[in-house]
């Protein structure tokens, strides 16, 4: 009768489908997993030091779950250089359906440090009526909460890239009261 975070719920039907229980009959796709694992740790069963296999925002699995994943399973791929997601703009109001896959893959939990969730909203760092285009290098994935924050009570994550501070309007390191550079 206890209620959890929607987290554990999602990783516990992660493990039943990993194990093969649940029922027989083909579920509706509801939830986009992505999958990060270096192709060489894939080919040959293993991960070794320095590659990776997991679940975006979940985190590792052995490799043998993600192949039984990758039986089933929609495969996006995403190109990187290192471990950067080039950038991707788009010239709508929301991500494209590739910049939504480069988030997952570049920010699987919210942005605001501390914060753990991983059902994320997509924020522009500069409004979208300012800028009229959609950058995968201005965005930042916010829960809902921290999104609320923002768009209703004035907080804001402090300048920069990355998981960061949300701070409230009065606080130094919001972006409204630091002091603009003198560009004379």
């Amino acid at each position: 009768e206890r209620r959890e975070p929607r987290e554990a719920y999602a990783f516990d039907a992660l493990v039943t489908l990993a194990q093969g229980g649940g029922e027989t009959k083909k579920p509706t796709l509801r939830n986009m997993t992505v999958l990060r694992v270096d192709v060489e740790s894939l080919h040959r069963g293993a991960v070794r030091d320095g590659e990776t296999c997991e679940i975006a925002g979940i985190g590792p699995v052995p490799v043998s779950t993600a192949r039984k994943l990758l039986g089933e399973s929609v495969l996006e791929l995403v190109i990187t250089k290192g471990v950067d997601v080039m950038n991707v703009t788009h010239l709508g109001r929301g991500p494209n359906a590739a910049q939504k896959i480069a988030m997952l893959w570049t920010s699987p939990i919210c942005t605001a440090k501390g914060c753990t969730r991983t059902r994320l909203e997509h924020d522009h760092r500069e409004p979208y009526a300012t800028t009229r285009h959609t950058r995968l290098d201005e965005l930042d994935g916010l829960c809902d909460h921290h999104h609320d924050l923002k768009t209703s009570k004035g907080w804001a994550l402090v300048e920069g890239t990355g998981r960061r501070p949300m701070v409230p309007p009065g606080d130094p390191r919001h972006p409204k009261n630091r002091p603009k550079e003198d560009t004379s």
